[in-house]
């Protein structure tokens, strides 16, 4: 709406032109030839009827003298007849001191003798008050019967009110060309035909200078061939309708590398019988925008795509899960197939837990909430981890995997966030072993710089697979895309894991890059910063939790706090696997009470229950245990469904020892119980 308020505002100062101009011609041309007039002017001084003419009308001898004046010219300029007769038409008062002077009357006298026409000047003359006045002047030799010259008729009109116009006009049109030229689009105008005659400065800087006859064959040579036949018709429908012309057309000048999209307005100048005089129009470069919306296009047919991939990734373990849960009721089932069916349902709640991590992690990326840790940790290790976990998925396709490390050995030590180092490597290496038929994967790791204070560790991860097209690498790092749609309905997956693994790798200020040859294989290069330790940490940290691994003392017994049926049945049973007594309080406050009359090996303390919450819960027994002055506080274990590292700080504030993430596997449960029940 502001670019065609702004049009509009042109529109008006050309408006303003053809209002003042239209008058002025009609007036000045009128519909009789200046030789019948001046004819008139002849057989009115014959006659002796000067004096009732409608102009300024002066006869002159043939040396210049006046002769004779009509009335309307002495009014003018404030004299009487007597006054002026016999003098010279330049000294008089109307012209006396102005720019015609007795050379220029001579020279138009001197004309109008040899070419028996008519001489039309623009004159400057004076009134009664000294008042400069604009005037177009006729001068015409009069002819005798004998053909010699008798007189000379002078005709002069006042337009003074048609000057001004036209000076206002002039300066109108300045305003106009400044503004156009001030204005970032190119402004034109056209005749009526639509043939531009008329680009502002823009257009120039962009070109270069070009002539005005020039500028409809460059506009026209600049337009996309394919947009030409839909502009052809808009312009026509504007024509007809005398309307709006609007238009989104490609357009690429000599000077420019590639086309982009331009919106073209154009407004007619009507006269008044509603013809078009012309047109004035403004060019409005809109490719970046037009980029803009093809990205939101594809980023909202991506999430679409995203979400329908998500109910399929989401709905194929939920239906093993319900179905195998549903089987497993049945009785009499044989060992191997119970077997079977239990192991089916671990990795399709794996599936499950594996999407909800991906999902919590896209939220924290984009809330800025992911905090890394630096734990010490050794990257053979974590290296010879994935190349294991994902050695059982490439031994079924046949295909190796290998770890090529030589320049890291088992006793190098380094600081960072293991966990997410892992996530990342873990999806790359996953994928690569996904899109690998045939041939390897190979790992090939190394540590830039490894005595520095910042040591880089790099990991090329090479595979033989299908290769990623190269219109498509551009967007394997973007969210809730994958290469190619085919791909999502072959090999499944959600988008989102280089989407994630992208952001991990910028939050710890490294690089994540892709090369990928159709057919050949695809390389990923991962490049993250590491921070050295000193080898007692390294130590401190591999120690736990072998060092922790106590014979269990079945006499021990742990306090559940658990408000859930399910995770309460869950972790009983695991609690009785392992061999523990324990209590169930379902809320804080009932914990309270079991804590003030019994003591405990260990408590479990899920943080979110009603009533009292864990932290609040927790605050309290430490209270309680400090105010019986116990040496030996009773370790607690959050359990919580949160997995932000700002939740652990959390847990440990309120003052429990661990907290554990649910969903928690087994083994990890029992050593960190171990671990606090054996001190």
């Amino acid at each position: 709406m502001f670019l065609i308020g702004l049009l509009s505002g042109l529109v008006l100062i050309i408006v303003a032109r053809w209002v003042v101009l239209l008058p002025a011609f009609k007036k000045f041309f009128g519909t009789s030839s200046l030789d019948s007039r001046l004819q008139v002017h002849e057989n009115a001084y014959v006659n002796g009827n000067v004096s009732n003419l409608p102009q300024h009308n002066f006869i002159i001898s043939n040396e210049g003298k006046l002769l004779e004046v009509n009335e309307l010219a002495l009014k003018i300029g404030g004299v009487t007849k007597n006054s002026v007769l016999g003098h010279y038409l330049w000294d008089t008062v109307w012209w006396r001191g102005g720019p015609a002077t007795r050379e220029t009357w001579l020279s138009r006298m001197k004309d109008a003798k040899q070419t028996d026409s008519p001489v039309i000047a623009s004159d400057r003359y004076y009134n009664a008050n000294g008042d400069v006045r604009f005037a177009t002047t006729a001068t015409a030799a009069a002819r005798g019967v004998d053909g010699n010259i008798n007189y000379y008729i002078v005709e002069s009109r006042d337009e003074t009110e048609h000057y001004q116009a036209l000076k206002n006009l002039k300066e109108s049109e300045d305003r106009f060309t400044h503004l156009a030229d001030l204005m970032p689009n190119m402004v034109w105008s056209a005749d009526a035909n639509g043939v531009i005659k008329y680009f502002s400065r823009q257009f120039h800087n962009l070109v270069g200078e070009t002539p005005a006859e020039k500028l409809h064959e460059v506009a026209l040579n600049a337009l996309h061939p394919d947009d030409v036949p839909a502009a052809i018709s808009r312009w026509a429908e504007a024509q007809e309708n005398k309307t709006l012309f609007e238009s989104k057309v490609r357009v690429k000048f000599p000077n420019q590398p590639e086309y982009r999209w331009n919106l073209t307005l154009g407004l007619p100048i009507l006269d008044s019988e509603g013809a078009i005089l012309e047109w004035i129009g403004i060019n409005i470069d809109i490719h970046n925008l037009k980029r803009a919306e093809e990205r939101a296009e594809a980023a909202s047919q991506a999430k679409s795509e995203f979400l329908a991939n998500m109910s399929h990734e989401i709905r194929t373990p939920l239906n093993a899960i319900v179905g195998l849960a549903h089987i497993l009721n049945k009785p009499a089932l044989p060992p191997e197939r119970q077997s079977l069916l239990i192991s089916t349902l671990n990795t399709s709640a794996q599936q499950l837990l594996d999407l909800i991590n991906d999902l919590l992690d896209v939220s924290k990326l984009d809330s800025a909430k992911i905090e890394l840790e630096s734990i010490p940790f050794c990257p053979r290790n974590l290296l010879k981890e994935i190349v294991d976990i994902n050695n059982v998925k490439a031994n079924d396709k046949n295909i190796l995997i290998i770890l090529d490390a030589p320049g890291i050995d088992a006793h190098q030590h380094y600081a960072s966030d293991p966990m997410r180092l892992k996530q990342i490597l873990m999806n790359i290496v996953g994928n690569a072993v996904k899109f690998t038929e045939k041939g390897s994967v190979t790992l090939v790791a190394g540590i830039d710089d490894p005595m520095s204070s910042q040591p880089l560790l790099s990991v090329d991860i090479i595979d033989t697979g299908i290769g990623i097209k190269p219109e498509h690498i551009d967007s394997v790092f973007m969210r809730f895309s994958q290469a190619d749609s085919s791909i999502t309905r072959k090999y499944g997956g959600t988008g989102l894991g280089l989407s994630i693994c992208k952001s991990l790798v910028d939050a710890f200020g490294g690089t994540l890059t892709v090369e990928s040859i159709i057919g050949q294989g695809t390389t990923f290069r991962v490049r993250v910063p590491l921070a050295g330790i000193d080898i007692t940490q390294a130590q401190e940290v591999d120690a736990y939790p072998e060092e922790h691994m106590r014979h269990k003392d079945k006499g021990v017994k742990v306090l559940l706090v658990e408000d859930s049926s399910q995770n309460i049945l869950v972790t009983s049973l695991l609690l009785e696997d392992y061999g523990y007594r324990y209590d169930v309080a379902r809320t804080g406050v009932e914990a309270l009470l079991k804590c003030d009359s019994e003591s405990y090996s260990a408590i479990l303390m899920d943080v979110q229950m009603p009533e009292m919450d864990g932290y609040a819960a927790t605050r309290k027994i430490r209270g309680n245990e400090k105010a019986r002055g116990e040496k030996h506080p009773t370790p607690i274990i959050g359990m919580t469904a949160y997995t932000h590292a700002h939740d652990r700080k959390k847990c440990l504030e309120a003052g429990m020892n661990e907290y554990i993430s649910k969903p928690f596997n087994s083994a990890e449960l029992e050593n960190i119980l171990m671990h606090y029940i054996g001190q």
